[in-house]
């Protein structure tokens, strides 16, 4: 075999991503008593809606966007 050229194959391999799992979501209720959020209560009293989950991230985004909001 002297003479012959070896070639890896360069082939670029596929990225598999592991399928994510959703981030759990809780109702107004179980957010209202959560310890993180003690000291803002009335606030999300007041933008928070009865009847619809919401994930933790999606909280501290909407609590984000009040407080930064123009006036």
């Amino acid at each position: 075999m002297a003479g012959k050229t070896v070639t890896k194959n360069t082939k670029p391999v596929e990225k598999v991503e592991a399928p994510q799992t959703p981030a759990p979501t809780y109702p107004k209720d179980v957010l209202m008593r959560a310890e993180k959020w003690a000291d803002r209560r009335d606030l999300l009293d007041a933008i928070l809606d009865i009847g619809k989950v919401y994930t933790i991230d999606e909280v501290d985004r909407m609590i984000n966007e009040y407080f930064n909001k123009e006036v």
